[in-house]
């Protein structure tokens, strides 16, 4: 379980490096399931945070990434 704060301003690359080693640690077999929150410290993941549509695209791709991971939950509070 990871519980927030997996970036320092939730950029791409930081998603991406964060990505990578989640992924890697389901592929090795290290973990077989992992439970990702966001924290505050993900801000491209706070929706609202941005009005470019461009911006807020590639937000939601970010985390869609994230969440299609085989084996990967992400759990996010819902209105």
């Amino acid at each position: 379980m990871h519980a927030g704060d997996f970036t320092v301003r939730g950029t791409r690359e930081e998603v991406g490096s964060f990505h990578s080693w989640v992924t890697g640690l389901l592929a090795a077999g290290t973990v077989q399931y992992a439970v990702v929150v966001a924290g505050n410290h993900e801000l491209s993941f706070q929706e609202g945070r941005s009005k470019h549509p461009t911006v807020v695209a590639n937000q939601a791709a970010m985390k869609r990434a994230l969440c299609d991971v085989p084996n990967l939950i992400y759990l996010e509070d819902a209105p």
